[in-house]
């Protein structure tokens, strides 16, 4: 069986954008993927497991789509700016940038958390608003 790449993209993105804790695991953004779009394939796998049947498993495996598919087509998704993990730590082990992370799930910029000193002051006429990055 030929794994269609398209259809596996459509499924990616049908997990990160409802189950965000896919977001931040690509083993369990890929069995999510196996139970749900390729559910007699995975039975069949977990069975030939489950009965040592190691050609059996290996035949079942073949025809689903690989992890490392998977998480080649989660990580385009986050090179669009797309579908960011939900976790700070695993957004910082996939070196994505603290502020395109918060301002994708919604918070502010970093510096725009940052509180003022004794020598810039919010309520300073002369700088009244932090200069934003992205404008």
């Amino acid at each position: 069986m030929i794994i269609n790449i398209k259809n596996v993209k459509g499924q990616v993105e049908y997990f990160l954008r409802n189950e965000p804790a896919t977001r931040d695991s690509d083993s369990l953004l890929t069995i999510r993927i196996w139970r749900k779009f390729y559910e007699n394939n995975f039975n069949n796998l977990a069975h030939d497991i489950l009965s040592h049947n190691d050609a059996g498993a290996f035949d079942h495996l073949r025809e689903l789509p690989s992890q490392d598919n998977i998480k080649r087509i989660r990580a385009a998704f986050n090179q669009e700016s797309k579908y960011f993990p939900t976790s700070w730590e695993v957004a910082k082990k996939r070196g994505i940038k603290e502020d395109e992370w918060r301002i994708e799930l919604g918070y502010p910029a970093k510096f725009e958390t940052q509180r003022s000193t004794k020598q810039e002051s919010y309520m300073d006429p002369q700088n009244p608003q932090p200069v934003s990055l992205f404008n």
